[in-house]
């Protein structure tokens, strides 16, 4: 298994976290074009990183490449999307807490539900299911999708 991250303090931490695990690699990557070879991936999975990113079908379209024909993506990123007043301000007290004052990312913007379902679609994914998750503090968009054989 292979994790990447465009982030070097993020590679590094997890290549710490995951040490005992001698199947699972972390690389340094760009998610837009990860150097990764075509179709030898069973599955992908991605977390929080489409609302942080300026182009995320660009993301999809290089998962989508990974994957072999059959294989599974799977998207799990956070929205504000139903977040009560209260839920949104307990969410931005617990990043101001944690990294000190944020500042969003170029690119950041809050991908719902329907917007994520949307995206994967386009990205010529088929067989996609999902729902959108609340929860206490934040809520999140989850979609499970299926990169379809090609057309003989």
């Amino acid at each position: 298994m292979v994790t990447t991250d465009l982030s070097g303090p993020m590679v590094e931490a997890a290549t710490r976290a995951l040490a005992d695990l001698p199947n699972v690699t972390v690389q340094r990557a760009d998610a837009v074009a990860t150097g990764l070879p075509d179709a030898g991936a069973d599955g992908v999975v991605m977390v929080n990183l489409l609302h942080i990113v300026a182009d995320a079908a660009a993301i999809l379209t290089e998962a989508r490449r990974l994957l072999r024909p059959g294989g599974a993506l799977v998207v799990i990123d956070a929205t504000a999307t139903g977040l009560s007043v209260w839920q949104l301000l307990a969410s931005i007290r617990r990043v101001l807490g944690r990294w000190g004052f944020p500042r969003a990312p170029r690119g950041s913007h809050n991908i719902d539900q329907g917007a994520l379902e949307k995206l994967v679609r386009e990205a010529g994914f088929g067989s996609l299911s999902g729902h959108a998750l609340t929860g206490a503090g934040m809520n999140a968009a989850f979609v499970r999708a299926v990169r379809e054989p090609e057309a003989a």
